[in-house]
């Protein structure tokens, strides 16, 4: 009875220190650690990794308002390395003993903490080389795709059969042709686009007008546009009629599917117009 409790103690340790078959462990360069009491941890970034310059300083900014003004964080290069974020809740001290990377490129972040109650949360940055990670805690990670040109509109002579908002990915001229007179209409042409080397989407919302937040690019290649979407204003006792649209011209290197669609050369069917009665 008395050796049980070393015993497990040290089979504890031997789970922690376990690295599965396939992969590795990565060498934290560097880390920092700190409290919030009364901030919620929906304003860190999902998934909990930083991989730029400027969401770095906004991230230590947010998480550090007691700092004089001024205090920038500390400096790391975003060419060869990122932040990975581990939290616990409460005003708690976190911290991660070992991150280890598998072979799909995934990086789980498990952080312990001190067992304070109350609001808040406790945070840890690590500072890790970022090469081969492509997922933290499972979710890819992404970047934000540059929007050469768009065109946001309404139409209120038509209208479109969406069932929510729907995002389609143009690969020929022809398609696009067709796409956008179905969408835009006649006054403007289409854009001289560039398909080997350019992809258009298109997002449209029925009865919505539709603001385009970001575009982002996974590491699995697939693309995602975030928007926000507002309910047309409507005649008193009528219904609202037309659509939302944003149409965006974007880079296709990278890209290999827009919300889990693979792209693929032949035309993808467009969502029926009618006249607007």
């Amino acid at each position: 009875m008395q050796n049980r409790f070393p015993l497990l103690a040290a089979l504890v340790l031997l789970l922690l220190s376990f690295t599965p078959v396939g992969a590795k462990d990565l060498d934290i360069i560097d880390r920092w650690t700190g409290t919030i009491g009364d901030a919620a941890k929906s304003s860190l970034p999902d998934p909990l990794a930083i991989r730029d310059k400027f969401a770095w300083d906004d991230l230590w900014k947010a998480t550090h308002p007691d700092d004089p003004e001024g205090i920038s964080p500390p400096a790391v290069d975003f060419e060869s390395d990122m932040v990975l974020i581990g939290i616990v809740p409460g005003p708690n001290r976190s911290t991660v003993n070992k991150l280890t990377l598998d072979d799909k490129g995934n990086v789980d972040v498990a952080a312990a903490g001190t067992k304070v109650g109350g609001p808040g949360f406790g945070f840890i940055y690590l500072r890790v080389a970022k090469d081969g990670i492509k997922s933290v805690n499972g979710k890819p990670l992404t970047s934000s795709l540059k929007i050469k040109k768009d065109k946001v509109g309404v139409r209120t002579d038509a209208e479109m059969n969406l069932a929510g908002t729907a995002v389609t990915a143009i690969t020929n001229a022809q398609e696009f042709g067709s796409q956008w007179r179905s969408t835009a209409g006649d006054a403007d042409k289409p854009w001289e686009v560039d398909f080997a080397k350019e992809l258009v989407l298109i997002v449209r919302s029925s009865r919505n007008s539709v603001k385009v937040d970001d575009v982002t690019l996974d590491t699995n290649g697939d693309v995602k546009v975030l928007t926000q979407t507002t309910a047309m204003p409507a005649a008193v006792g009528a219904p609202a009629i037309g659509f939302g649209y944003a149409i965006l011209l974007v880079d296709r290197e990278g890209i290999a599917s827009v919300d889990g669609k693979p792209l693929t050369p032949a035309t993808q069917p467009k969502p029926a117009t009618t006249p607007a009665k």
